[in-house]
């Protein structure tokens, strides 16, 4: 017997978007305030929202060499794991996309999935390509949306 597919126990809690920010400032010392450029802080959107080949429509990604493209169109997080973050980092409350994913989900986490597996969310079917990779400018974001 096949188990049941993911969307049926899945939730799609939020669908995020957004726009490459520069950061830092010339001259800085510190690693964290010196330039930088991120797409991490994302925005929740409601309603329907086109997804391409590269990705989700007004979403954009700062370092195409690890984020984006045909395999990295869309990026998935389980929000299942907020909890354990917000107690490892000691941060009251995490907004939807605070790891800077494109599908904030809950009912489904890493054990869950494979790659290969393929999901309908609306009138969208998504691949699981590769592993998630935690973003470079995650930590200098701070987990903050600012």
């Amino acid at each position: 017997m096949k188990p049941p597919k993911p969307e049926t126990w899945m939730r799609l809690t939020s669908i995020n978007v957004g726009h490459i920010e520069q950061l830092g400032f010339d001259g800085a010392e510190a690693w964290f305030d010196q330039p930088w450029t991120t797409g991490i802080f994302k925005r929740s959107i409601h309603g329907p929202v086109r997804v391409g080949t590269l990705g989700l429509a007004g979403d954009q990604q700062a370092d195409l060499t690890v984020h984006g493209g045909a395999d990295k169109a869309v990026c998935a997080y389980s929000g299942d794991h907020y909890p354990v973050w917000q107690r490892e980092l000691l941060i009251d409350e995490f907004d939807a996309a605070a790891f800077g994913e494109n599908l904030t989900l809950a009912g489904l986490t890493e054990q869950d999935v494979c790659i290969g597996d393929v999901w309908t969310l609306g009138e969208a079917q998504l691949q699981v390509s590769q592993p998630r990779h935690r973003a470079g400018s995650w930590p200098a974001s701070g987990g903050s949306r600012r």
